[in-house]
């Protein structure tokens, strides 16, 4: 969301900060989710395992489902859904919510 020249009080230190930082990040920014999540070393290596299967597994399988190699409906879609929290999804999601508290 781009800010308005005139949103921006540049007298203010504190507001120029602010604005040469969202000019540095807001073309990256992802809004609704915190920028950094600090983990501890479990948390950290659980997410870095899981997301390791977990991301060559989803495109692989999702490109199945594209092209037709897999296909889409409820019964293949709930098997996926199934296999993705037997690689250890559920765990994964767990760490994020409870570190975005």
């Amino acid at each position: 969301m781009e800010r308005p020249e005139w949103f921006w009080n540049l007298e203010s230190a504190d507001t120029h900060y602010r604005y040469i930082c969202y000019n540095a990040t807001h073309d990256v920014s992802v809004y609704g989710y915190p920028r950094y999540v600090y983990m501890d070393n479990e948390s950290t290596e659980t997410v870095t395992d899981v997301s390791s299967l977990v991301d060559d597994y989803i495109s692989s399988e999702v490109a199945k489902f594209v092209t037709g190699g897999r296909t889409f409906d409820r019964t293949n879609f709930e098997a996926f859904q199934q296999e993705l929290v037997g690689l250890g999804i559920n765990d994964y999601l767990a760490i994020f919510v409870d570190n975005y508290k």
